[in-house]
């Protein structure tokens, strides 16, 4: 039997964990859409229906 120990104390080496494939590039985020801030309505509109596959981000 195997045991995995899972902590809710984060250390110092968690975000490193986190980033190192982000960085080496074997992981990659896939951006759907970019909307406005000015059009936040619509970004959760499109959110709620469905229609993004990917991550939805907003900008200025």
């Amino acid at each position: 039997m195997r045991v995995r120990i899972i902590s809710d104390t984060p250390t110092h080496q968690l975000p490193a964990d986190l980033t190192a494939p982000t960085e080496g590039g074997a992981l990659r985020p896939v951006v759907d859409t970019a909307h406005p801030l000015v059009d936040i309505a619509g970004a959760h509109r499109a959110l709620e229906a469905g229609r993004s596959p990917g991550a939805t981000t907003w900008s200025r």
